[in-house]
C-alpha cells in the first residue's frame, strides 16, 4: 500500500509543468530564439513588400420590378418562400449573356502583361514615378530585356492558331514603335509596327499602343472567350443585400484596380442595357398584338350596331324593358371581365405552362364567371322571343363596344410603357 503511493507521487511529480525551468532553458537561448524570430518577421515584412497587391472592386445594381403585362396588372408569380426574388437576376448576371458579352467587348481574352525580374521586378515597377524617374525606368544591372516601371502594351486584336490557344508568346519591342512576336520556343513569328495589322501563318496582330525600351519582354497569351468567362464567373461575387431587398452587390478582385472597375462597369451596362431591351421588346410584342386585334374587332363592332338596328327598324322595337335592362348589365359585365380573362390568358400562355398554379387559377376564375353567365342566359329564355333577340343583339354590341375600348386603352398603356422603357 505504502509502495503503490509513493509511485503515485512520483508519477505526479514527473508530469508537472517546470515552469522556472523552461524560462531559464529559454533565457539561455535567447539569441538563437531572437535570430530565428526576427529571421521570420524580416520575410514577412520582405513579402508583404514584394507580394502584388489585390485590388477590389465593388458595384451595386437595384433590381427594377417587373413590368406590366397586357392588362396593365403587374405579373407577380408565386415562389417559395426560401427563394429570393434576386436569385434569377444574378444568375442572369453571371450568365454568357453578360458575362460572356462582357469578355468580348473589353478582350479580356486577351492578356498583355511586362516581364518583370523575378521576386523583386513587379515591386520596383510599382514603385517607378514617371514625375521623377521619367516614363520609363532605367534598368537595374544592365538588364533591359525586363520592364522596371512604365511599360505600356494596349492590343487592340490578336489571333493565333488552335494550337496556339492558352500559350504564352513573347513580344519584344524594337525602336520606332516596331516589335518582333516570338513563340513558345521563341523562334520569330512576324514582326510588326504599332497601329498596323500584320498577319503571317494563322497570326494575325494588331498593337495599338507600345511603350518601352528597344528590347523589353511582353508575354501574350490568346486565350478562348469561353474560357476566359469561366475564369470571371468564378471569381465574381455576387449576392443579395437582404432579403428581397432588390439590392445586388458585385465585387471583383484584380492585381490591376482600372481594369477590375472596367470590368464591374462594363457588366453592369450590359445587364442594364439588356433589361432594357428585353422589356422593350415584350412591351412591343403586347402592342402588336394588341394592335392586330383593333380591325377585327372593330368590324365586329359595326356588324354588331348594323344588326342592332335593322332589327329594331324590322320590328318596330326601340327599347328593352327595365327587367330585361337589368339582366342585360349583368351579362354585358361578365363578358367584360371575361374578355380581360381571355386577354390575360393570351399573356399566360407565353410565360406559363397550362399546369402552371396561376394558369391554372385564370382558368378556374373564368370557368366561375362563364358558369354565372349561363345562369342569366337561363332568365334570358323566359322572355318573349322579341325581347330575346332584343337583348341578344344589344349584348353583343354593348360586348364589343367594351372590348374595344379596352383594347384601345391597352394599346395606348403599352406604346406609352414602350416609350417609358
Amino acid at each position: 500500500m505504502t509502495a503503490l503511493t509513493r509511485s503515485s507521487l512520483e508519477y505526479d511529480a514527473d508530469n508537472r509543468i517546470d515552469l522556472a525551468g523552461i524560462m531559464r532553458t529559454a533565457y539561455d537561448h535567447k539569441a538563437l530564439i531572437i535570430t530565428i524570430t526576427g529571421f521570420f518577421a524580416a520575410l514577412g515584412v520582405l513579402y508583404a513588400l514584394i507580394a502584388t497587391p489585390i485590388y477590389q472592386a465593388t458595384a451595386m445594381i437595384q433590381i427594377e420590378p417587373k413590368k406590366a403585362a397586357i392588362t396593365g396588372v403587374p405579373e407577380i408569380s408565386p415562389r417559395p418562400d426560401s427563394v429570393s426574388q434576386a436569385v434569377t437576376e444574378i444568375s442572369l448576371l453571371k450568365s454568357r449573356a453578360v458575362l460572356g458579352k462582357a469578355v468580348e467587348e473589353l478582350k479580356l481574352y486577351i492578356v498583355a502583361q511586362p516581364r518583370h525580374f523575378p521576386v523583386f521586378g513587379a515591386f520596383m515597377a510599382r514603385r517607378h514615378d514617371p514625375a521623377t524617374d521619367g516614363a520609363l525606368a532605367a534598368p537595374l544591372f544592365g538588364l533591359s530585356s525586363y520592364a522596371w516601371g512604365g511599360e505600356k502594351l494596349e492590343v487592340f486584336q490578336l489571333d493565333v492558331p488552335e494550337a496556339y490557344l492558352g500559350v504564352e508568346l513573347t513580344l519584344v519591342a524594337g525602336t520606332a514603335g516596331a516589335y518582333t512576336l516570338h513563340d513558345d520556343e521563341h523562334e520569330p513569328i512576324l514582326r510588326g509596327q504599332v497601329n498596323q495589322a500584320v498577319e503571317n501563318q494563322g497570326f494575325k496582330v494588331q498593337i495599338a499602343q507600345l511603350d518601352a525600351r528597344p528590347g523589353t519582354e511582353f508575354a501574350l497569351v490568346r486565350n478562348r472567350p469561353q474560357t476566359t468567362a469561366l475564369d470571371y464567373q468564378n471569381r465574381l461575387k455576387v449576392g443579395e443585400a437582404g432579403k428581397d431587398s432588390g439590392i445586388i452587390y458585385m465585387s471583383l478582385e484584380d492585381p490591376d484596380p482600372q481594369l477590375a472597375n472596367q470590368v464591374l462597369d462594363e457588366i453592369s451596362r450590359l445587364y442594364v442595357s439588356q433589361n432594357i431591351q428585353r422589356s422593350s421588346a415584350e412591351a412591343a410584342q403586347r402592342l402588336d398584338f394588341l394592335r392586330s386585334q383593333l380591325p377585327q374587332v372593330r368590324k365586329e363592332l359595326e356588324k354588331a350596331e348594323a344588326a342592332l338596328n335593322a332589327y329594331q327598324t324590322s320590328s318596330k322595337s326601340v327599347d328593352i324593358s327595365i327587367e330585361t335592362k337589368g339582366v342585360l348589365d349583368q351579362i354585358v359585365a361578365l363578358e367584360t371581365q371575361i374578355s380581360e380573362l381571355s386577354l390575360k390568358r393570351v399573356e399566360y400562355d407565353r410565360l406559363y405552362t397550362r399546369e402552371h398554379p396561376t394558369y391554372r387559377t385564370l382558368i378556374t376564375q373564368m370557368n366561375e364567371l362563364q358558369a354565372q353567365k349561363a345562369q342569366l342566359l337561363k332568365k334570358v329564355d323566359a322572355l318573349p322571343m322579341t325581347q330575346q333577340e332584343l337583348l341578344r343583339l344589344q349584348r353583343d354590341m354593348e360586348v364589343t363596344t367594351q372590348t374595344y375600348t379596352l383594347l384601345m386603352n391597352q394599346a395606348q398603356e403599352q406604346d406609352i410603357l414602350r416609350a417609358g422603357t
